[in-house]
């Protein structure tokens, strides 16, 4: 019989924070290693189970661990722009797709409604 986590709901959200990064490269996108601008709301927004504001993300923000993309099957780096709706000026990410064509479709069904996917 499978054991009961007996951890609260908040222990394990916030043991999930953790993992913020390895998610995104399963969904097959993380930001770019030079994107400050806009990080901290693509983070929250793109896994909204772990994160209620941006605000959260600042003490996950330096678990970018870059070593785990060739474990998660993170193959192509094709240089894409995200806009948020909220943000006004376009952020860079990694995809995990051989063409910009395949990344914006890839993309699009993750994202929060009223993003815009640039190649770049």
């Amino acid at each position: 019989m499978p054991r009961k986590s007996y951890l609260s709901k908040q222990t394990l959200r916030r043991r999930g924070r953790a993992h913020w990064f390895v998610r995104l490269a399963e969904k097959g996108f993380v930001p770019a290693p030079c994107s400050p601008y806009g990080s901290h709301k693509l983070i929250a927004a793109c896994p909204p189970e772990l994160f209620d504001n941006p605000h959260q993300v600042t003490r996950c923000r330096q678990r970018n661990r870059r070593d785990l993309l060739a474990q998660t099957g993170f193959n192509h780096c094709t240089r894409m722009k995200l806009r948020l709706p909220d943000l006004k000026r376009a952020m860079p990410v990694r995809v995990n797709a051989p063409t910009p064509r395949t990344a914006a479709d890839l993309l699009k069904p993750v994202l929060p409604e009223g993003s815009k996917v640039e190649e770049g």
